[in-house]
């Protein structure tokens, strides 16, 4: 599986403790992801992502895991 703009949408955590809390939302796999930054939304942004790419790319490791939500 690849990594596609267009297949991820991002959230804000408003009432976060942490200063930038984004959540990825992975549209094709109903996947979530969370970060947080202390320094920017965009550093959050891109740790996710970073995190997703790892997924897909390890997807049946990732689904054997035990973080990993049944699909």
């Amino acid at each position: 599986m690849e990594y596609k703009l267009t297949d991820v949408v991002f959230e804000r955590a408003d009432d976060s403790p942490y200063r930038y809390h984004i959540t990825l939302h992975h549209l094709p796999t109903g996947m979530e992801i969370e970060q947080a930054s202390e320094h920017s939304a965009q550093e959050a942004r891109n740790f996710c992502i970073r995190e997703l790419k790892w997924r897909l790319a390890h997807w049946e490791e990732y689904q054997r895991s035990a973080v990993c939500k049944s699909y």
